[in-house]
């Protein structure tokens, strides 16, 4: 008649298993206004001098939630809101100052012009990168 795994558990298990399941992350936010708060959080600027992205929307979620709240279910709700996930621009370690980066374009246009001086009708002589013909 039935599978020997269904035996030992409750009888009512296979009708309400999904009670004992996860929230639906749609539940966070179920009523517009809410939505319209997060809305004006994501306008504004985000904690701790960081971007706005799934992470950081699952942080702000889960605070007003009391639970933790999935970048997967933070990242619905902003694209639900027409928001792009936002990443830092890559920063080099080692940046140079504008000092070092003037002083180093005056040596390069140094270099090319030694180069130009050294090759006259090589590519890149003002003669559109073919060279003579």
């Amino acid at each position: 008649m039935g599978c020997a795994f269904f035996a030992d558990l409750p009888s009512d298990f296979q009708t309400n298993h999904r009670r004992i399941s996860r929230p639906s992350p749609l539940a966070l936010l179920s009523t517009p206004e809410q939505l319209e708060e997060l809305r004006a959080a994501l306008v504004g600027p985000a904690p701790h001098d960081d971007v706005w992205n799934s992470r950081t929307v699952a942080a702000w979620l889960s605070a007003r939630a009391g639970r933790r709240v999935s970048a997967h279910a933070a990242l619905h709700y902003l694209r639900l809101l027409d928001f792009t996930p936002q990443a830092p621009r890559p920063r080099h370690a080692k940046a140079a100052s504008p000092e070092e980066r003037t002083a180093w374009k005056k040596k390069l246009e140094t270099k090319v012009a030694a180069v130009h001086e050294a090759h006259p009708g090589a590519a890149g002589s003002g003669g559109g990168g073919r060279g003579q013909r």
